[in-house]
């Protein structure tokens, strides 16, 4: 009779102990699987934004060493930090007619030259740097550098490849404005200047404005540059207007039925030559 009762007391004891191995078995193997659906449950879904910044550069190097370019690169950026845009700038002084690639910078068709932008932005606040990649039709430049002094805004150097050609700077856009606008010379000018079109711009925290300008008539859009004031309430920018220059434009807009009425004077784009413009957006 006993050493019945000590074989069931071993073979109860012999099953809970191969229970508890297999429950601590299955837990161990389903426990990583679990861990891992709660790591890609908790993982933050990439977010795209986006972004509108002012671009302006010195060429340091090169054919048209010293020039000036001013324009604007616009596109997303993911939550990861990647960047794709395009980057528009005015163009650099033909170096011959026609539609000849500039030997170090791109077409010069009279047009605004365009390059796709790809890269990122690694890091956040004043240790961000930026790792960027513009390519144009003939053309590739590196913009490499890291956070400026003010929030959103960027600066480096110009890099065609291994060779430094100047500097850069990148500060993001705040606002928008758009504007049908027309004007026209005053009886009493000197030159008659007739404008139709659109101007788009975009504007930093400061005011600093750049965009187009585009002629209703479907002429090429020029590069147009300003200031705006934080409320839209002002506005001072140079519009081209073909071979004979730029007029400068001063306006002031109230707001009527969802959009803004402006009203201005201009000068130019020879001495002696004023009128007057109108314009809603």
């Amino acid at each position: 009779m006993t050493g019945t009762l000590n074989r069931r007391r071993l073979l109860r004891t012999t099953v809970s102990g191969g229970l508890l191995v297999l429950a601590m078995t299955l837990t161990l193997s389903v426990a990583p699987h679990a861990q891992a659906r709660a790591r890609v449950a908790a993982a933050a879904p990439v977010t795209t934004t986006p972004i509108s910044y002012r671009f302006d550069s010195v060429l340091t190097a090169g054919t048209h060493a010293g020039a000036a370019l001013h324009g604007w690169l616009s596109g997303t950026q993911d939550s990861t930090g990647v960047l794709t845009a395009t980057l528009t700038t005015d163009v650099l002084p033909r170096l011959k007619a026609g539609c000849a690639p500039y030997v170090d910078f791109g077409p010069a068709c009279g047009l605004p030259p365009t390059a796709n932008v790809g890269g990122r932005i690694v890091g956040a606040g004043p240790v961000a740097t930026t790792a960027l990649t513009a390519k144009g039709l003939g053309w590739t430049w590196v913009l490499a550098g890291s956070a400026g002094g003010a929030t959103g805004s960027w600066a480096g150097a110009l890099l065609q490849g291994s060779a430094t050609v100047g500097t850069w700077t990148l500060t993001r856009q705040t606002t928008t404005i758009h504007i049908d606008l027309g004007l026209k010379s005053n009886a009493k000018s000197k030159g008659k200047v007739s404008l139709t079109g659109a101007v788009d711009l975009g504007a930093t925290a400061a005011g600093w404005a750049i965009g187009t300008y585009s002629p209703a008539n479907g002429g090429v859009p020029s590069i147009v540059q300003g200031y705006v004031n934080a409320q839209k309430s002002s506005l001072e920018a140079a519009l081209p207007v073909g071979a004979r220059g730029s007029v400068l434009i001063t306006g002031w807009s109230r707001p009527g039925f969802n959009v803004l009425n402006w009203t201005g004077t201009f000068v130019g784009p020879a001495a002696g030559e004023y009128g007057t413009w109108l314009g809603q957006g």
